[in-house]
């Protein structure tokens, strides 16, 4: 009996150690697990303290951007403050120097035939790149001065105020192709591209006026309201997003 007893008492401590081995197997199993997470979580944070430094280096470089946007802007717009362009003039073939400045002379004398003016003060005039299967491109009319410039712009709008007929390519001298012609600020391209998208926002949000000023964008709901300035597409979207809210 003594010797059964021994037998158990023997094989139970064995049992023991080995659960204890196991133990120590486990213990030391969690220990390396736990300095494999340790060692895990600080590559992470490592990994997102280079994220925000990241971030903030973008935010930075994204700001840098932005002024060196505004002062192309600034720039071009100052460039082109003297100028005008008339778009969808006919192409001609051996147009000569001369013959542009005619016709910026001759759409003055079409526009405003009391002006008995020999030639307006035109510094230069020329055509923008176009593709080569157009027919028609854009011709920029450059003058002496903002003053100038903004005369003949107060002449053409007066004109199409107060006439009938749109201008055409006709009021150029160009009678043997017929296209209707638009007149307005030579813009930078910045100031191109917010003019398109606040005509749009004119159209569907109920604005009456929509216009250019010195190379800015301008919108004005109805007569003697206040005018906005667009600034950039943000407003725009600002207009769309408080006309939405009204509308509900």
């Amino acid at each position: 009996m003594s010797e059964k007893q021994s037998t158990r008492l023997d094989k139970l401590e064995k049992s023991i150690l080995g659960i204890k081995k196991q133990n120590d197997l486990i213990h030391n199993s969690n220990s390396e697990l736990k300095k494999s997470m340790d060692f895990v979580s600080d590559q992470i944070r490592e990994i997102q303290d280079k994220i925000a430094n990241l971030d903030g280096e973008r935010k930075t470089i994204e700001k840098k951007i932005d002024v060196i946007d505004m002062r192309i802007e600034n720039l071009e717009r100052i460039n082109k403050k003297t100028s005008i362009e008339i778009r969808n003039v006919p192409k001609r073939q051996k147009e000569s120097k001369g013959d542009l400045f005619n016709m910026v002379e001759r759409l003055h004398i079409s526009i405003d035939s009391q002006d008995k003016t020999d030639a307006y003060p035109l510094r230069d005039v020329y055509r923008l790149p176009s593709k080569p299967n157009t027919t028609t491109s854009t011709v920029v009319a450059e003058f002496s001065n903002t003053l100038a410039k903004d005369n003949f712009l107060g002449k053409i709008k007066r004109y199409m105020k107060n006439k009938f007929e749109q201008l055409s390519s006709k009021h150029l001298g160009i009678n043997e192709t017929h296209t209707f012609i638009y007149v307005s600020e030579h813009l930078s391209m910045k100031a191109t591209r917010l003019f398109f998208l606040a005509r749009d926002v004119a159209k569907t949000e109920g604005f009456d006026f929509c216009w250019t000023s010195s190379g800015r964008v301008f919108l004005r709901k109805k007569e003697n309201a206040p005018h906005i300035l667009v600034k950039n597409e943000e407003t725009l979207a600002s207009i769309r997003g408080s006309t939405g809210q009204a509308a509900q």
